[in-house]
């Protein structure tokens, strides 16, 4: 553990060294709200604050809720509700210092091996939610070393099932009823529950399936049941908190590029407009700390955006640092002129023209050689259903069912119209555009009605919209599923393409 890259500060305060973890049990989830709640409620019955003596007992547990005040937004309503709010009970507890954290795992321990002790019949049932006259509690370590001044030397009246006669029986360390104490990881626990090493590690690149802690290179769930779930926010996008800026004030950025400003998620933005702004955040925050910006010159919003900041590095068709073209016909795979060297792509789309271009920009800026770029370009397949060509024994598919808004959508279908062959379209619907949806639905069918070409659209947003006769219209892919086992598809070029909560890679089987 330690540092793994140089360290440029000089300040060498985290050597790199080995170290042994021992097995250890930590829990599956945060300490929550209701968890810190229960703690807080013991201490006010045992130790009331109306006593002078005992009142800094309970204020001193209590968690600070001002960490919920910053600069960056109004967060009152967090401040005065989120520890006790039944709203934020299963939220995890937030202001707790490191002193209040070793109270509460001490306290927890103490509590959970008396509940032990009650189940077993060492105690009597329900002596934790009463209050003795000398005012002592349960503690561990003091029943292992002197049980029988346990609760202040009250254990014949607290002596569980366990009691023969007048016989006391206690438990021992030995009997293996009683629990270890909880406590806070060390840092090197941490460090390895953190890294989730389940596979081989090589400096600061986990390989195979342990990048995440769910055993997964992916954000994504991939679990039938809850396919496509994002389960944690670990893209750089807009995010659950501040938006782009509070991530950039997290991270950062010293170089930043922005791929477009197109209509994916609307409705979390307002408009095109607030798109453009929350985006554009990136932006600002790189040209205020005087950093690099990427950009696409062919992108109008994009060079006006810029006009004035020196430095910044483009690529685009005709002009720019780096100047590219298409070298084959559309609808084959896409292969890309770049300074007389053609770079020969497994992607599928004119709409991946500015993605090839964007990384041969910046590897250009980072002075690796054009021919490494065009290896490592060549050599990438296309996975996790973004731009895969697939043949099957029935029919040859365009899979780029990942995620779809109106722009990629567009884009996505006037390539896949060059293709040859009967083609067929399966169009998801497109998620999270508010009251942008209907129209832009409405835009797509009428595309695909101009075009003559046979489809299917799934979901509820298509099932609302007229879509002529040459399509079919389906509620859920389940029932796309269905009406394939009975009447498959066979000798076509398939186009799938749909928003990520609508899944529809789970046609492919079928196909």
């Amino acid at each position: 553990m330690g540092a793994m890259q140089d360290d440029v500060m000089h300040d060498w305060n985290n050597v790199p060294r080995r170290l042994h973890v021992q097995s250890f049990y930590m829990d599956e989830t945060e300490v929550t709200n209701i968890m810190y709640m229960e703690y807080l409620s013991w201490l006010k019955k045992i130790f009331p604050p109306s006593d002078p003596n005992l009142k800094n007992i309970y204020i001193g547990a209590l968690p600070d809720t001002l960490v919920w005040r910053g600069a960056l937004g109004y967060m009152e309503d967090m401040v005065n509700n989120y520890l006790r709010h039944p709203a934020f009970a299963e939220y995890p507890v937030v202001g707790v210092s490191w002193r209040q954290a070793v109270e509460f795992a001490k306290w927890r321990s103490n509590r959970v091996n008396e509940k032990i002790l009650e189940d077993a019949g060492y105690i009597k049932k329900g002596k934790s939610f009463q209050t003795s006259e000398t005012k002592q509690t349960f503690d561990r370590d003091a029943y292992l070393v002197a049980p029988k001044k346990t609760y202040g030397g009250e254990i014949d009246s607290v002596q569980g099932t366990l009691r023969k006669d007048s016989l006391d029986v206690f438990a021992k360390v030995g009997d293996g009823v009683l629990l270890p104490d909880y406590r806070l990881p060390t840092e090197v626990e941490w460090e390895y529950a953190a890294g989730s090493f389940r596979q081989p590690r090589n400096y600061n690149i986990v390989r195979g399936k342990g990048k995440y802690p769910w055993r997964s290179r992916y954000t994504r769930s991939g679990k039938f049941k809850n396919i496509g779930n994002q389960l944690a926010n670990f893209k750089q996008g807009k995010g659950d908190y501040g938006g782009i800026i509070e991530l950039c004030s997290i991270a950062e950025p010293t170089h930043g590029y922005i791929t477009n400003f197109g209509k994916a998620h609307i409705e979390g933005f307002g408009s095109i407009e607030g798109v453009v702004r929350g985006k554009k955040e990136l932006h600002d925050f790189i040209i205020q700390n005087k950093g690099t910006i990427f950009f696409n010159i062919d992108d109008k919003k994009q060079r006006e955006m810029l006009t004035g900041y020196g430095k910044k590095y483009a690529f685009g068709r005709f002009c720019g640092d780096i100047k590219g073209i298409r070298v084959n016909k559309s609808g084959a795979l896409l292969s890309v002129g770049v300074e007389g060297v053609q770079i020969n792509t497994k992607l599928f789309g004119d709409y991946n023209f500015a993605n090839v271009m964007s990384a041969v920009l910046i590897g250009r800026v980072f002075n690796i050689p054009l021919e490494m770029i065009k290896d490592a370009i060549e050599n990438y397949q296309p996975k996790n259903n973004r731009s895969q060509k697939i043949k099957t024994s029935k029919n040859e598919l365009v899979l780029d069912a990942y995620n779809a808004n109106p722009s990629s959508m567009e884009l996505a279908i006037e390539s896949f119209l060059h293709l040859e062959g009967d083609k067929l379209m399966i169009l998801g619907d497109m998620l999270e555009l508010g009251t942008h949806s209907a129209e832009a639905h409405q835009r797509v069918v009428d595309i695909i009605k101009n075009s003559g070409t046979e489809a299917i659209f799934v979901g509820k947003h298509f099932s609302n919209i007229e879509v002529g006769t040459k399509a079919r219209k389906y509620n859920s892919v389940d029932e796309v599923i269905t009406a394939f086992k009975q009447n498959p598809p066979c000798h076509k070029t398939i186009l799938l393409k749909g928003s990520r909560g609508i899944a529809l890679e789970r046609v492919f089987p079928y196909l």
